[in-house]
């Protein structure tokens, strides 16, 4: 017994929303919601490695995108950092376990946005600083089907290169090098590697210790990932980055802006010079411009034309369940009497 298609696809949905749920409440998360009627648009904020959601320059641009633009404005802290990380083991304050779990991140912040109930349709933009920009472009190669339902993305200093930070022995040896990485990556996930630069010190959600071995393992994955599926990217689509950033080389973000397959008049690449790597202080004023520009072009898909929730439709996955599972049954009752009529019939047969 099989569902129509656009049926399963409803399971499916109400599935992940179920999912989306339970996940929302592992990570902290602030939304800036404004009334309806004086609401221009909507920005999710993903923030870098050594990050949290509540630093000055994520902060300056929430600001901007809130009271300047009129967006409703989503942030979060990704899992084992800032206040998602648990007070009671700061020794976990930093980890990346699994890049996956960044992704995941951005995917249920991604969908609780656009599913955010409205009678106007707003843009909707992903905003991610160094790591948090490249979870969105990995989650958008991951998931190509939601591009069309965004009106812009923004990159700020995403890492599309990570092993010039290796020793140059390191980077010799680089080949034979990488199985004894792996391991070392399972089973002492937390041997330090690499260093960070300087940040805040009296920010006590900042993760200010070493680069784990298990956590250079899973970006150097995502970056791999990320360079190697370049052509699934049709959004519209604005790289930042400076060209003398020492932890994201420019070059490669360079090639992947000529990889993307997003039409010419819908991505930039807006190089600063001299500036460091947490470029997100310099380019506010950029960014609020091009997101202004993309919104106005209102070319995205608006999301709910499709009917993609509704309760009427969660009432009959729940009722085509149930259906299922009684015809199932039905079907085995069947199966049994019909094993034991024949069994039946035999013992009949054999009496003299």
């Amino acid at each position: 017994m099989e569902a129509p298609k656009e049926f399963e696809g409803a399971l499916m949905r109400h599935y992940r929303e179920r999912q989306f749920k339970k996940f929302l409440l592992t990570i902290a998360r602030t939304p800036h919601y404004l009334p309806e009627k004086y609401t221009k648009g909507r920005a999710v904020v993903f923030h870098s490695y050594s990050g949290h959601s509540e630093q000055p320059s994520i902060q300056h641009l929430v600001q901007v995108l809130k009271h300047k633009m009129g967006f409703t404005v989503s942030t979060c802290d990704f899992p084992y950092h800032g206040l998602s990380n648990d007070p009671e083991k700061k020794s976990d304050l930093g980890k990346i376990p699994s890049f996956r779990r960044w992704i995941h991140t951005v995917y249920v912040m991604t969908y609780k946005t656009l599913m955010l109930r409205s009678e106007k349709q707003f843009g909707v933009f992903l905003i991610g600083e160094s790591a948090g920009a490249l979870a969105v472009l990995r989650f958008l190669q991951l998931y190509p089907e939601v591009q069309k339902y965004l009106a812009g993305v923004v990159l700020l200093a995403v890492p599309l290169e990570v092993d010039q930070n290796a020793s140059e022995w390191v980077q010799r040896h680089k080949r034979s090098l990488e199985p004894v990485f792996e391991l070392l990556s399972w089973f002492f996930p937390n041997f330090p590697v690499g260093s960070l630069p300087e940040g805040d010190r009296e920010d006590s959600l900042e993760y200010h210790g070493r680069v784990r071995v298990r956590t250079a393992k899973e970006i150097r994955s995502a970056v791999i990932g990320a360079r190697q599926a370049m052509g699934k990217i049709e959004v519209p689509i604005l790289f930042v980055h400076s060209d003398s950033d020492g932890i994201a080389l420019p070059e490669p973000v360079e090639t992947a802006f000529r990889s993307v397959a997003t039409p010419g008049e819908k991505k930039e690449f807006i190089v600063y010079r001299g500036v460091p790597h947490k470029v997100l202080h310099h380019a506010v004023k950029d960014v609020q411009q091009w997101v202004e520009r993309r919104n106005a072009a209102k070319d995205w898909t608006p999301f709910r034309q499709e009917g993609l929730l509704n309760d009427a439709v969660e009432l009959s996955a729940i009722l085509f369940i149930a259906v299922q599972k009684i015809v199932q049954l039905f079907l085995r009752m069947l199966r049994r009497w019909k094993r034991n009529i024949a069994d039946v019939a035999k013992k009949v047969a054999r009496r003299p």
